[in-house]
């Protein structure tokens, strides 16, 4: 099954410049692009049948083409239209070891998708954290589904008229600032007034319970938690060389504004470390800080229903840093700490 190079190509860039999706969704992308009229539960028992020829072909493809361009219309001089990927492919020895390739913008559904893709890639070029484009991304895509993005005004009345709560529109007006500049369009954003709630601190019982019905590398993971108050994020970016396990002492890199810190767990929480680093030796071993909210609310949801419950259900993963805050001001009275 040979892949049509109009959908995939080699592009030797600066891989820097590049963001980095999984060979499984370049598969995905190509079995769509073969059959684009397939509904969703069709396609995805295509794809599972016509995977491994797939990547076969992909793999092939990639070998056989060093460098390569593909353009939105014949002769246009703006790539951004489509999407700069890195992947890593299992292609022998000789051929090397990271492939940048080119992916056409999917434009059915989403208006302007090659506006939104310029705007992204101006927002990584200002240095934006990839949490930040990823939530703009997905959020151009529902104003593109619901308003037509040159248009501002059309755009805020979709914003006001939405039945959303205020902060959720102002994220929303902030989230299409970022288009209006990228693409020159002049705009006022509007601004919406909304008082933040106060967050229902959960009982260390409670959050034990959930930890407790968790997998062994999961309860390790959500016990550092309870016990550092750590984002997700700054766990999730942690690296083995920042782990002393023997001490049980974790160097942590903030972010979103918070300082870099030493954190001392207790003798129970390093064994439990100790444990985790044995079985998951690779230099990353903590998942990335959407399985982290994924598996809490599953598990959550879950118990909460075995134990008819449903308090548990409204305690988020982020709600064991909240607990810690709360418990450190209880003991130091420190507001600054």
């Amino acid at each position: 099954m040979p892949v049509n190079i109009d959908h995939v190509k080699v592009n030797a860039v600066n891989p820097t410049a590049t963001k980095k999706f999984s060979t499984l969704r370049i598969l995905k992308y190509l079995c769509f692009a073969r059959n684009p009229h397939i509904d969703s539960g069709g396609l995805s028992r295509l794809f599972h049948a016509t995977r491994h020829s797939l990547r076969d072909s992909l793999y092939s493809a990639l070998a056989n083409r060093k460098r390569a361009r593909w353009d939105l219309n014949p002769g246009s001089p703006a790539p951004q239209a489509s999407v700069l990927i890195q992947t890593r492919c299992a292609t022998p020895k000789t051929q090397g070891a990271d492939t940048l390739t080119r992916l056409r913008a999917h434009t059915q559904g989403i208006p302007h998708e090659g506006l939104i893709i310029s705007t992204l890639i101006k927002m990584k070029n200002s240095g934006l954290s990839d949490n930040t484009i990823t939530t703009v991304s997905h959020k151009l895509n529902q104003l593109a589904k619901n308003a037509n993005l040159l248009n501002p005004c059309e755009v805020a009345t979709y914003i006001a008229n939405t039945k959303i709560c205020n902060a959720s529109k102002q994220k929303l007006a902030e989230t299409y600032d970022y288009f209006a500049k990228a693409n020159k369009l002049t705009w006022e954003k509007p601004r919406y007034r909304y008082e933040r709630k106060i967050p229902l601190i959960p009982t260390t019982e409670n959050i034990h319970k959930i930890i407790s019905a968790c997998s062994k590398k999961y309860a390790t993971i959500y016990t550092i938690l309870e016990e550092t108050g750590l984002e997700t994020q700054e766990l999730a970016t942690t690296q083995r060389k920042d782990v002393d396990a023997e001490q049980g002492i974790i160097n942590v890199q903030g972010c979103k504004g918070h300082n870099s810190r030493s954190l001392k767990l207790t003798p129970k929480t390093a064994i439990l470390l100790r444990t985790y680093l044995h079985e998951y030796t690779t230099a990353n071993p903590f998942p990335i800080s959407r399985q982290m909210g994924e598996t809490w609310r599953s598990t959550r949801n879950e118990l909460a229903k075995k134990l008819n419950q449903p308090q548990l259900q409204a305690i988020p993963l982020r709600n064991l840093r909240r607990h810690y805050t709360t418990k450190t001001y209880d003991r130091t009275k420190d507001i600054l700490l």
